[in-house]
């Protein structure tokens, strides 16, 4: 019994530090609409630059972040990031993606299609209007 109580106080302090460590680096990630951002990948904070993103889409409690050639993961809500974001550079399209607008080369309701060959993604219905809107000013 008494190596059971230990055992459980060892996993519960090592869960307590990856919660921390957790959230330092999304507070990282995250922080500001300065460019760059640090992510953590392969146990290694790497600096990518918001210029670089093509679009985030929700993965339940984490986000996937989609550059060029690599998808970075990390824990939080698309609602957290799109307000910590550039709102002249990226915009909320569907309730699951924001996409960078400048990165966006065609629009084919209901879904854009992004440069280079990097796929489409859906467009809600609710934020279709918007988006048009957006991408020709009057």
């Amino acid at each position: 019994m008494h190596t059971t109580i230990e055992m459980a106080l060892y996993k519960h302090a090592h869960d307590v530090d990856l919660i921390k460590e957790r959230d330092q680096l999304y507070q990282l990630a995250t922080k500001g609409t300065a460019d760059p951002i640090f992510l953590k990948n392969s146990g290694k904070l790497i600096r990518l630059k918001l210029e670089e993103i093509y679009y985030i889409a929700a993965l339940k409690d984490y986000m996937g972040i989609h550059v060029h050639d690599k998808r970075y993961i990390i824990h939080g809500t698309l609602k957290n990031i799109e307000s910590r974001l550039p709102a002249h550079d990226f915009m909320r399209v569907h309730r699951s993606f924001i996409v960078r607008l400048d990165r966006i080369a065609a629009v084919d309701p209901p879904q854009i299609i992004l440069e280079n060959d990097k796929g489409s993604i859906p467009i809600g219905e609710s934020y279709q209007s918007k988006l048009l809107e957006r991408l020709n000013p009057r």
